[in-house]
């Protein structure tokens, strides 16, 4: 019962603390940008429970993991608030309501990625998302890149990102595609890229980790949704980079629709192959 006691009062006295240093930092938030003033109340959050959990649980965690899960929530929470700051969904045009999303063969899963750019920009944009063969949306992430040139390059960094990304969760039996014809180009002859070879090099090493891959080019209308994530960086200037198990909330109904659509033609198997 003492025990419980000292660790209650440390708790209170730790809260008075840390609420002195938020009134503390928030007098001095007027230069700093909106998105990051709106993210130190998460940063608090995540820290007091990673701190409760500590002391009553005797569980630890990384840092890095905690201002992670910070940033994402946050990031969650002013997507929620301000939805009218949020690109709207796309739309697909009546004449090409036949070109539909493609669900994946039994047993795999499909992950379709995408970049965006502006010409003389800072940062260019980057998104993944993850379908299983149902059309399940089962994670996804955007995340912005410093100081890459456009076209290939920042189509190349996006695909080693997002193989990376998968395989750091284990995923396995994936099929990549992408709207670039560059990029499919690129690993079938790299001897035409050589510019890029050390990069390709890397993404083939990477790929061949898998178990089964492919990575295809698709239509643009077939690849919507991440195409929607990765511009969201460059045309509506959300930098904050995160990855989140299933879908965003704002393109709900096209994933919806994209997964009711049983435009069963998978893949032959020929064309589910890995690269080589």
């Amino acid at each position: 019962m003492w025990t419980l006691f000292l660790k209650l009062e440390l708790a209170r006295t730790e809260m008075i603390i840390l609420s002195g240093v938020t009134l503390n930092l928030c007098s001095k938030t007027n230069n700093l940008a909106p998105e990051n003033v709106q993210t130190f109340p998460w940063i608090l959050w995540q820290i007091w429970k990673t701190r409760n959990e500590f002391c009553f649980e005797h569980t630890t965690k990384d840092p890095a993991v905690v201002f992670e899960k910070a940033i994402m929530e946050a990031e969650i929470w002013r997507e929620i608030q301000a939805p009218s700051k949020i690109l709207d969904p796309p739309t697909i045009p009546a004449s090409n309501e036949n070109v539909v999303w493609i669900h994946p063969p039994p047993s795999w899963l499909k992950c379709n990625l995408a970049s965006s750019w502006l010409e003389n920009a800072v940062l260019s944009g980057a998104a993944w998302l993850v379908r299983d063969e149902n059309g399940r949306v089962v994670m996804h992430s955007r995340r912005a890149f410093p100081c890459l040139s456009p076209g290939l390059d920042a189509e190349l960094n996006a695909l080693l990102w997002s193989v990376e990304s998968l395989a750091s969760h284990h995923l396995d039996n994936v099929i990549f595609e992408s709207s670039s014809l560059d990029l499919r180009r690129a690993l079938l002859q790299p001897h035409h890229f050589p510019q890029h070879q050390v990069l390709i090099s890397l993404i083939l090493q990477r790929l061949n980790g898998f178990q089964a891959w492919s990575v295809d080019f698709v239509k643009t209308l077939r690849n919507l949704p991440v195409l929607s994530i990765a511009n969201s960086v460059t045309s509506d200037k959300r930098h904050q980079s995160y990855v989140a198990s299933g879908g965003t909330f704002w393109l709900h109904n096209l994933l919806q629709k994209e997964a009711l659509t049983k435009s069963m033609g998978f893949y032959s198997s020929a064309a589910v192959r890995a690269v080589s």
